[in-house]
């Protein structure tokens, strides 16, 4: 099974690294890359293996805007400096741990803040631009000693 290297950079993203069937290959040239994904892939548990086949599948079956959607926002992504990338990483992880109650709650807000009058939503933002300098420029606390 041939596959294009967007489906392996979208894998990547999506997993951290890249875990794929040693039937998926890029030429012939690909000889110890292809041992490598062999052996990570044979290290995978039925369950994630299902999982890539999964996102697999969804990938082939999706129109192609949105395959292009998705490489013009990965192409962004790779353009970013690896300080900014490893940030969105670690935000993703964090939005990934949160319960879908919270998750539901946090979406809600966001749509309410989208639907909000422009007017009102750019003077939110300035508050919040000024309580975030506020609180960058305020001095650290001093510690205080353990009383016991």
């Amino acid at each position: 099974m041939k596959i294009n290297k967007l489906i392996v950079l979208l894998l990547f993203l999506v997993f951290g690294s890249i875990v794929l069937p040693s039937s998926v290959s890029f030429g012939q040239d690909q000889g110890t890359k292809t041992s490598e994904s062999e052996a990570r892939w044979n290290k995978m548990s039925e369950a994630e293996k299902q999982t890539l086949r999964d996102r697999f599948n969804k990938w082939e079956s999706m129109p192609k805007e949105e395959k292009d959607k998705l490489t013009s926002k990965w192409e962004k992504f790779k353009s970013l400096p690896p300080e900014k990338r490893e940030k969105i990483r670690a935000a993703f992880k964090k939005w990934q741990s949160l319960d879908p109650e919270r998750k539901a709650q946090i979406k809600e807000r966001l749509a309410k803040f989208r639907n909000m009058d422009p007017k009102v939503r750019a003077e939110k933002i300035e508050k919040l631009k000024q309580r975030l300098k506020e609180r960058r420029e305020r001095p650290q606390r001093a510690q205080r000693p353990n009383r016991r």
